[in-house]
């Protein structure tokens, strides 16, 4: 696990970071390169709505390295909010690349992620992305969830899903996208 494998991982397709990331860390800590001597670091990635952040902290929680960057949101229409996932597989490959001068990327030993609420990310059989992502902070979607109320009762939708339905939602989106770009 050298630091330039980690820079082929910002090659893979950006849907399945994480996949591939658990993936190649696994096979290092089982393999005989791994050193137990060598220094700990562990990353976070917080996937924000509007920031992306890395933090690289040591076993001891000292911050090794930070950085990030902001996310732009588009509203191409009134009530909509979009975003790209290939900016979101940029920014991290382009944060990575920031701190790299400050640790070894070799030492990495977990990766930590947090990432916005729901949101609607959908690519083809291919998986290639078919359109931006819609974010929770879009509202493009209220008939929809009106719908799904007058249907099944907020009562019903508790006690299936656990939670209310919004617009931004990911039911309430798919709806949406069924109904006016399928």
């Amino acid at each position: 696990f050298r630091s330039r494998d980690f820079v082929v991982f910002a090659g893979e397709r950006w849907f399945n970071p994480i996949a591939l990331l658990s993936i190649k860390c696994q096979n290092y800590y089982s393999s005989s390169l791994y050193n137990s001597d060598i220094m700990s670091i562990y990353l976070g990635l917080d996937l924000g709505t509007t920031v992306l952040k890395i933090i690289a902290m040591d076993d001891n929680g000292k911050i090794l390295a930070s950085t990030n960057k902001e996310l732009l949101i588009s509203s191409p229409k009134r009530e909509w909010a979009e975003e790209h996932p290939e900016e979101w597989w940029s920014t991290f490959k382009e944060l990575l690349r920031r701190i790299e001068d400050r640790i070894d990327l070799k030492d990495v030993r977990g990766l930590a992620l947090s990432g916005q609420m729901h949101g609607l990310v959908t690519y083809d059989e291919n998986f290639e992305l078919l359109r931006p992502a819609i974010i929770w902070a879009d509202k493009r979607s209220s008939k929809e969830v009106d719908f799904a109320i007058k249907k099944l009762g907020t009562k019903k939708i508790y006690d299936v899903t656990g939670n209310p339905i919004f617009t931004g939602f990911l039911l309430p989106s798919l709806m949406w996208l069924k109904a006016n770009e399928a």
